[in-house]
C-alpha cells in the first residue's frame, strides 16, 4: 500500500472510467496505458444504470487483462459497494465524500483511502479516520 502511496503522489493523476461497461472497459484502459496514465479509477454508478456488479466485473477484467495498471473504485457510498471492490482486486477506494466507516474499511481491507471534502472540517475528520489523500471535491 505504501508503494501505490508514492505511486500517487509522484504521478499525480488518476483517470476517470464512468459508465463504461465491463465488456468494453479493458480497451479503454489499454489506451490510457499507451498515453501513459496507469493508474485508473472506475466508479460505480449509484443510478444502478450501470450494475454495481458489472462495475466489480469491469474492475476485476481490467486488473486482469493490464497487470501494468492500478484499478481503483470511484464513488464508492457504501460498504456493500467497498465489498464488491475489494472482492473484484480494486487497490484504491475513491468516495465522494467523508464516510468514516468507509475510510476505516478501506484501511482494514489494506487499501488507499482518498475520500472527497470540502471544507476544513471534512479535511480534518477524512485524516482523523486514517485516509491517505483527501480529495477536494466538489471544486471547480
Amino acid at each position: 500500500m505504501q508503494n501505490l502511496v508514492t505511486e500517487i503522489k509522484e504521478k499525480k493523476l488518476i483517470a476517470i472510467i464512468r459508465g463504461v461497461r465491463s465488456e468494453n472497459v479493458a480497451k479503454t484502459v489499454g489506451a490510457l496505458l499507451s498515453g501513459g496514465i496507469n493508474l485508473v479509477e472506475i466508479t460505480f454508478d449509484q443510478t444502478r444504470k450501470i450494475p454495481w456488479e458489472d462495475t466489480a466485473k469491469a474492475i476485476e477484467l481490467a486488473s486482469a487483462e493490464h497487470k501494468n495498471a492500478v484499478i481503483g473504485a470511484g464513488t464508492v457510498i457504501n460498504l456493500t459497494q467497498l465489498e464488491l471492490a475489494v472482492k473484484a482486486g480494486a487497490k484504491f477506494i475513491l468516495a465522494p465524500d467523508v464516510n468514516e466507516e468507509i475510510i476505516r474499511a478501506t484501511k482494514a481491507a489494506g487499501l488507499v483511502s482518498i475520500p472527497g471534502a470540502m471544507t476544513p472540517s471534512e479535511c480534518g475528520a477524512a485524516t482523523r479516520a486514517g485516509a491517505d489523500f483527501v480529495k477536494l471535491f466538489p471544486a471547480g
